[in-house]
């Protein structure tokens, strides 16, 4: 088995799954949503164990959860930092990171799941459904190709110009400007 951190994401229940299995780190649900609900940290709210024998490819698996799960809570969770042998969820070595803070965490409004304490089963079978979706993808189109439009930073954009040299010509900038009654500058703006 394989043990890698959860930061950010809110749970506070054990959920099963083929494969793997999330684990909270504690079951205080005030506690959890605190840290979970924290826009300047990633706080460690749970871990993901991951059975090597039924999960061929952990990168990828790593990377399907860590999407899913900031589409649940709608904000970014990361999966990172792999406990080491004698570690264990409830005995952390003191240099096992319990927060990340280099990055500032993207808030997209609100969840789309209601948290584990209010129904143990929804996101259980969300998680389910969202990686078998993605697993259905990945047979279609192959792992990585799950769109089918080529991204802008790709090679293949820089073929073909996208700035066309027959069209008319821009339109002058004009600026607006706010003065009081003094005559004074306020500000200025573009229309």
């Amino acid at each position: 088995m394989k043990n890698y951190g959860i930061y950010g994401y809110e749970i506070s229940r054990p959920a099963e799954f083929d494969g793997f299995r999330l684990i909270p780190l504690t079951d205080d649900y005030t506690d959890v949503r605190g840290k979970a609900s924290d826009l300047d940290n990633y706080h460690l709210t749970g871990f993901l164990e991951i059975d090597e024998t039924q999960t061929p490819d952990i990168r990828a698996l790593i990377f399907d959860i860590q999407g899913v799960l900031s589409f649940i809570d709608q904000k970014n969770v990361i999966v990172s930092n792999l406990l080491r042998e004698h570690e264990a969820f409830d005995n952390l070595d003191e240099d096992y990171p319990t927060k990340l803070t280099a990055l500032k965490r993207i808030n997209g409004g609100g969840k789309v799941i209601l948290g584990d304490a209010f129904n143990s089963n929804s996101r259980r079978e969300f998680i389910t459904m969202a990686l078998a979706k993605l697993k259905e993808s990945d047979t279609e189109n192959g792992r990585y190709k799950r769109t089918n439009n080529t991204p802008t930073f790709s090679p293949c954009s820089t073929k073909v110009s996208t700035v066309s040299l027959t069209g008319p010509s821009p339109e002058p900038i004009m600026i607006i400007t706010f003065k009081d009654a003094s005559g004074s500058k306020l500000f200025q703006t573009l229309p």
